[in-house]
C-alpha cells in the first residue's frame, strides 16, 4: 500500500511538473513572440523617420542673385555645388557700405547645372528655386539646400 500511495504522488509530482514545464514554455513562447512583435514596429517606425529625413522638405524657396561658382566635388559621391552671390546693404550712406552675403547650394540634376552655367556664361542674375531638406547627406550634396530650377532674371 505504501508503495501504491509513493507512485500515486510521484505521478502526481510528475503531472505537475509537466504542467509547470508546458506553462512555462508556452509563456516564453508567447513572450517571444510578442518580442518579435514590438521590435519590427519599432524597425518600421525607425525606417519610416529615416526616409522622412532623407525624402522629407522642410522648406521651399528661391533666392536671386549672381552665380559665383559651381564645382563637382567630392571623394566618394561627386556631386554639385555652388555659391550664390545674394549681395545685401548695411544702414550706411555711401556705396562702399556694401556687404555681400553669399549662400551655399547644392544641385542633383546635370541640366540645372546646365542652365546655371549658361546664366553665368551671359552674366545675368538667376533666381534659384530650392528645397530644403531636414538633414544634410554626403550623397546629395553639401547642403541642405537642393536647387531645382533656375530663372533668369531680367536687367531693369
Amino acid at each position: 500500500m505504501a508503495e501504491e500511495v509513493k507512485k500515486e504522488l510521484a505521478e502526481k509530482a510528475s503531472t505537475k511538473a509537466d504542467e509547470v514545464k508546458g506553462s512555462f514554455k508556452k509563456g516564453l513562447s508567447s513572450f517571444y513572440k510578442k518580442f518579435k512583435i514590438v521590435v519590427f514596429i519599432l524597425l518600421v517606425i525607425a525606417l519610416g523617420v529615416g526616409l522622412f529625413f532623407v525624402f522629407g522638405t522642410y522648406s521651399n524657396g528661391y533666392r536671386a542673385g549672381n552665380v559665383m561658382k559651381v564645382s563637382k566635388k567630392g571623394v566618394v559621391f561627386k556631386t554639385w555645388e555652388g555659391q550664390l552671390n545674394v549681395g545685401g546693404l548695411q544702414g550706411g550712406e555711401t556705396a562702399s557700405d556694401v556687404a555681400t552675403t553669399v549662400w551655399n547650394f547644392s544641385v542633383t540634376n546635370e541640366a540645372i547645372v546646365d542652365d546655371i552655367e549658361e546664366a553665368v556664361d551671359v552674366g545675368t542674375r538667376v533666381k534659384l528655386h530650392y528645397r530644403e531638406k531636414y538633414m544634410q547627406f554626403d550623397f546629395r550634396g553639401d547642403t541642405k539646400y537642393i536647387v531645382y530650377k533656375v530663372e533668369k532674371v531680367p536687367q531693369n
